[in-house]
């Protein structure tokens, strides 16, 4: 019963880990089109729309950035558990990380809703309430819970040294 329950955690594991990595192609792709396209609408001489068009690249190329950043980290913590050591100190920092991504997220999704939205519309009730509570608050949550995901896996390596040293 039990070698059916580790093979059972095995295949989620190597589930998930595919899931993220093909995640991590389509990111690491999407940033790549990002950039290329990002930069053709640069040079690309269109009068007034240059600055609407900066103002979708800039947030858009920081988020797909940061994405792929959130991806690696995961892909790591992913490897790790798949070597069946997930407590480690390593892990804990990539979870911090991944947590700190999330709360720089907040800045660069609102900067971007204003540049796109215009800062006189982003004050209407409808796209207010969107700003704040569909990303200000979302990612804070977001990003706070996965600060206490990092604060399990620190209490973890915790038990898991001193278990170590009670032999």
């Amino acid at each position: 019963m039990k070698e059916n329950k580790k093979e059972d955690q095995s295949s989620y594991v190597r589930a998930f880990s595919l899931l993220v990595d093909i995640i991590w192609i389509i990111a690491v792709v999407g940033l790549v089109l990002t950039a290329v396209l990002g930069i053709y609408m640069l040079i690309l001489p269109s009068g007034d729309r240059v600055i609407k068009e900066a103002a979708i690249f800039i947030p858009s190329s920081l988020n797909s950035i940061i994405f792929v950043m959130i991806i690696f980290y995961l892909r790591k913590i992913i490897r790790s558990i798949k070597a069946k050591s997930p407590f480690e100190a390593a892990n804990v920092q990539r979870i911090k990380r991944i947590a700190y991504a999330v709360f720089i997220l907040i800045p660069i999704d609102i900067l971007g809703k204003i540049l796109i939205q215009g800062f006189d519309n982003i004050f209407s009730s409808t796209h207010f309430i969107d700003l704040v509570w569909g990303g200000f608050f979302k990612l804070l949550f977001i990003g706070l819970g996965i600060l206490v995901i990092a604060k399990v896996f620190e209490s973890g390596l915790e038990l898991q040294k001193e278990k170590s040293l009670t032999i």
